[in-house]
């Protein structure tokens, strides 16, 4: 039985790319989105795709930093289940996760993955951490790893299999 898809705050989708991969995971059923940031120009990157948004959810937060808190704010209530990052700085997103008053932060290891599907191969590809732990140690690694499995599990990925590769080994 399919997955019902993950309801998300996509944060900024205000410009195609950043709306074009939320409306491509909602295409195929993995996300429901709710988006997250200035109506207009959600609207006109809308336009620019030559796609509707009907039925789809749009709270107008003209700010990126405010949007992003208000896509956390969501996640908090329990109104969705994850956050997409769209066109907005990388600090004002997770300046609203880690905020201490209604952030996301836990006791476990902050990660992020890339989930992509390449039309080429038969199965998704996912990508952790390639920018918030710069030098992640044995056991941060590890915590990693088990982010990114329990993210497959929510995908409904029974078996994941796991590569690791470091960019910065050592001789």
């Amino acid at each position: 039985e399919p997955l019902a898809p993950l309801v998300t705050a996509v944060v900024a989708p205000e410009e195609p790319n950043a709306l074009g991969g939320a409306l491509a995971a909602a295409d195929r059923n993995i996300i429901a989105p709710i988006l997250v940031g200035a109506r207009a120009a959600i609207s006109e990157a809308a336009a620019e795709l030559g796609r509707p948004l009907d039925g789809i959810e749009i709270v107008d937060v003209p700010d990126h930093a405010a949007a992003a808190h208000a896509a956390v704010d969501l996640v908090a209530d329990g109104r969705a289940g994850a956050l997409m990052k769209g066109h907005l700085h990388t600090d004002d997103f997770l300046r609203a996760v880690l905020r201490s008053e209604v952030g996301l932060r836990t006791d476990r290891q902050l990660s992020h993955v890339f989930v992509m599907e390449i039309p080429m191969y038969h199965k998704l590809l996912l990508i952790t951490d390639a920018a918030i732990n710069i030098y992640p140690d044995l056991v941060q690694k590890a915590a990693i790893v088990q982010n990114a499995i329990d993210l497959l599990r929510q995908l409904d990925v029974d078996k994941p299999k796991v590569a690791a590769l470091s960019a910065a080994r050592r001789a």
